[in-house]
Parts: structure tokens; sequence; C-alpha cells
């Protein structure tokens, strides 16, 4: 994983200068006055700890440290199973370990996802789901759901957006709470995908049964 790192560099000359930075005695300050009376100083951020023991008099010297720019939330429950993030290896408890989840690597292409937040587009779709289903967890208008449904000539035609060499079927049930599998469609799939999602429209076809009224696509594993 690739870190980026910024630098900012103030140049100082006989004047006065507020800034964040570490101070000199290593301790952190949110902001605070920086003055000199000596020429060619310079106070940049890279990232590496103040050198101490060094007076703002010295002339010709550069002075190193870490902004402020984060705090600690030691107690903080991402997933609220009891157990703070800081002592746990998935923090939002999606099943997708954080160091991956950072790197992007357990989707294809690679996507970084969040580490505090389950559904990182907010689509109502967990990453955890959207890894089994090949969607686009950043992309709130990509998961798996039906996108038509048209009945012509006593057929009913149910089409969704698939994903490429997964395997889909439609199940029927005949009551809201899908309690019981009414009909199980044979297993609908594509070889053809296109961009890097590898996308592909997808639908299934059936004789109109008046029993069946509610459709679930479904993932077979």
């Amino acid at each position: 994983m690739k870190k980026l790192q910024s630098s900012i560099l103030f140049l100082l000359t006989m004047s006065f200068c507020a800034y964040s930075q570490t101070n000199i005695n290593g301790l952190t300050s949110t902001s605070f006055l920086v003055s000199s009376n000596s020429q060619n100083i310079s106070y940049g951020v890279v990232g590496q700890p103040m050198v101490t023991g060094l007076l703002l008099s010295d002339s010709n010297t550069a002075f190193t440290g870490f902004m402020d720019s984060f705090v600690m939330f030691p107690t903080r429950d991402a997933d609220d199973d009891g157990i703070p993030d800081e002592s746990t290896k998935d923090n939002d408890g999606d099943s997708i370990n954080d160091l991956t989840e950072l790197e992007g690597s357990a989707f294809s292409p690679n996507t970084p996802t969040s580490t505090q937040r389950k559904d990182t587009d907010w689509d109502g779709m967990d990453d955890e789901i959207e890894l089994i289903a090949g969607t686009d967890p950043t992309d709130p208008t990509s998961y798996l759901k039906v996108n038509e449904i048209n009945i012509t000539n006593q057929q009913f035609i149910i089409s969704w957006i698939g994903r490429a060499n997964i395997d889909y079927q439609i199940v029927l049930y005949t009551n809201i709470i899908f309690s019981n599998d009414y009909f199980v469609s044979s297993t609908i799939s594509s070889t053809d995908g296109t961009g890097d999602w590898q996308t592909t429209w997808l639908s299934w076809t059936n004789n109109i049964d008046i029993q069946a009224k509610y459709y679930k696509i479904r993932l077979v594993q």
C-alpha cells in the first residue's frame, strides 16, 4: 500500500509566523507564535520527530515535527460489538479485515472500502454482501436488485444487472415473509461482461403464475 506524504515549508526572515507544529520540547501545540531574530531559519512538516535541544535563535537551522492532524479514540467501537476498535482487526464488523479494506484487495477490481462503516457507499448493502455479489461497494447505484419487471403475452419477465461468471436463480414465493420457496429457477449466468466490474444484463422469463406473487434474485455459491 502506497503512503502519501506531504511537506509544508515555512521560510522566516526577520518575521513572525503562527502555525501548527510540535514545539521545541517535543510537546504538541495547536497553534503558537514563532519569532526569530536570525535569518534563513526554516520550519518544515515532514512527519518526523522534532529534534530537541535546539534554540529558536540558532541560525541556518531546520526544525521538523508532527502536525496536530489527528485525535486518538482508544474506546471507539464502530460496530458496537463491545470490543474497542484498537483491539480488533475488523472495526466495522463487515467480515473484511481492516488492512484488506484499506488495501482494497478483497474486490476485483481493487477497491478500498471504509473500516468504520459496514456499508461504505450507503446503498443499503454491506460491503461483505457487495463482495459476494461482485458489485462496486463505493457506488451507491451498484448493488444486486431487480431492475425491470415486464408482463407480455402472459409471460412474466424479470431483469437485473449482474456480473459475468456469477450464477443466479430466481426464487418465487407466495407470501411476503418469504417463508418457503414456491419455485426455484434453473441457474442463470453470462460469460460476457463490460467494464471494470464486468456488468451484464440478465433476465428470466416464465409463464404467469397467480400464486407466485413475490420474487427474489438468489446468488448461487
